[in-house]
């Protein structure tokens, strides 16, 4: 299960207990009398939701989902989501941290799943994929029922098969996604991740990684239709965006917590990249997502 801890970005974390022993868990969604709001918060792990029946909205890092199930949604270590179901959904979600993919056909399978759904993280699901993910989903119940010598290891290994299979599904959708996860954008991505609130600089990376700006400059280009600097703004200011819109943080604390020290330099960056001032982009935000209830 899942556990909450406040941050000091002031948006709320999920950490999965037991941290460092169990590396794969699994949650049931069950029927509710009525409509269920999750509230807005972030984990430090990743999320695969299986929805049977039902329907509602998921809202994933600003962008919002509506679903009706049979479907399935990814979530990412670190995006901020805002799960809204109807009271007859049913499903389940399994929860996993890094270190249940530290095996590299995991990780290999993992990014291929999460890099595919990146610009959209929700699928359909057929009567038999549905039955494939129950499957499973079962047997790990069954697994962390038990606790038999080295479920553990048996968890890993039945999310494995959780991913490869997903990886498969998620290939027919044609949808853009590393094919490599181990080469050089795929790093890069996981570095800016890790360090873009204190290495704002293409060179910082770039050294990193052992090339040149001008080369990590043109294969993230080549693959992500960005150069790698727009990318590194990019996510900061989905970072910004994430604070203003979840956060009681007021705007020179939300720049401070990007690592931008001057409130005036942290206006000026928002709006050249955004075309409205912190204050007024909070403002229309929030009258667009309405989120907590």
């Amino acid at each position: 299960m899942a556990k909450q801890v406040a941050t000091p970005e002031r948006i709320p974390t999920h950490h999965l207990e037991g941290s460092g022993h169990r590396t794969v868990t699994f949650e049931r969604i069950v029927p509710m009398p009525e409509e269920v709001r999750n509230s807005v918060h972030r984990h430090d792990h990743y999320e695969i939701f299986v929805f049977a029946k039902g329907s509602g909205t998921h809202m994933i890092d600003l962008k919002l989902y509506p679903f009706v199930g049979p479907c399935m949604h990814v979530v990412e270590a670190g995006q901020v989501h805002h799960l809204v179901r109807s009271a007859d959904t049913v499903g389940f979600v399994i929860l996993f941290e890094p270190a249940a993919v530290a095996d590299t056909q995991r990780f290999k399978d993992m990014r291929r799943l999460y890099d595919a759904m990146n610009e959209h993280p929700t699928a359909p699901l057929s009567a038999d994929r549905l039955k494939i993910m129950c499957d499973l989903a079962d047997a790990i119940e069954r697994e962390l029922e038990a606790q038999e010598e080295g479920y553990d290891r048996v968890l890993e290994n039945y999310l494995g098969i959780a991913l490869a299979k997903c990886g498969q599904w998620t290939a027919s959708l044609n949808r853009t996604g590393i094919k490599d996860p181990f080469d050089i954008v795929g790093k890069f991505k996981q570095s800016v991740e890790k360090h873009f609130k204190d290495l704002k600089q293409v060179s910082d990376y770039a050294e990193q990684l052992s090339v040149t700006p001008g080369y990590l400059n043109e294969k993230v280009k080549e693959r992500l239709g960005t150069n790698a600097s727009g990318y590194i703004q990019a996510r900061s200011l989905l970072e910004a965006k994430r604070l203003l819109l979840h956060s009681g943080m007021s705007v020179k604390e939300a720049g401070f917590a990007l690592g931008m020290q001057d409130p005036a330099y942290f206006t000026r960056w928002f709006k050249k990249n955004e075309g409205l001032t912190p204050a007024d982009y909070r403002a229309r935000v929030r009258t667009a997502f309405p989120l907590e209830g």
